[in-house]
């Protein structure tokens, strides 16, 4: 995230985006370092610390530059057919396997930082999983998922198996997102 502070130069900016690039195709997430990319960009380290506290908040900009998105609830008046379209947009989303290093990345800086942490559910996983809190406030309201549930550890319930094979390996695409939506809307009605 920005630090407020002198303005930034966008030209600088396209150039560490494209450093961490280049370094994370060549070395992996891991072979990022604040003084590689420096050196690469051709900027000082203190721009770069100018703007960013740490290797994991560059990579959440160099992320929303490779097309991260969150994506959006499908409002289709329906549990099962948002459920369906939104698993498989975010399976879709996460099958680019730049965007998978580097959220393996991030999701590695996370346990080692608790500032990053902070930043990283605040600015990444929360803009990303909204979509799905929203999907499932609707659901309720509309009365489909029976008795009043626990709704942050219902999108938790959701959310953990793309986690989990996110992290771990195993086949994140639409046959998975299909077969994920069937199995919670199964257990949900």
């Amino acid at each position: 995230m920005p630090r407020p502070g002198r303005k930034r130069s966008e030209a600088s900016r396209q150039r560490i985006v494209a450093a961490s690039l280049e370094i994370m195709a060549e070395r992996g997430y891991n072979g990022i370092t604040v003084d590689e990319i420096a050196k690469r960009a051709r900027v000082g380290k203190q721009t770069i610390y100018r703007w960013w506290q740490t290797r994991g908040e560059i990579m959440m900009e160099v992320l929303g530059e490779v097309g991260l998105e969150a994506v959006p609830a499908p409002g289709t008046g329906k549990l099962k057919q948002d459920l369906d379209k939104w698993l498989k947009g975010i399976v879709e989303s996460l099958n680019d396997p730049t965007r998978l290093s580097i959220l393996r990345g991030l999701i590695g800086d996370a346990q080692g930082d608790s500032g990053f942490l902070k930043v990283y559910r605040k600015e990444l996983l929360a803009e990303y999983l909204n979509p799905l809190e929203s999907i499932l406030r609707d659901a309720e309201a509309r009365g489909d998922l029976g008795k009043k549930p626990d709704l942050e550890l219902l999108r938790d319930l959701v959310i953990s198996p793309i986690w989990f094979r996110l992290l771990f390996g195993g086949e994140l695409d639409s046959g998975f997102a299909k077969s994920l939506s069937k199995t919670i809307f199964g257990a949900l009605t």
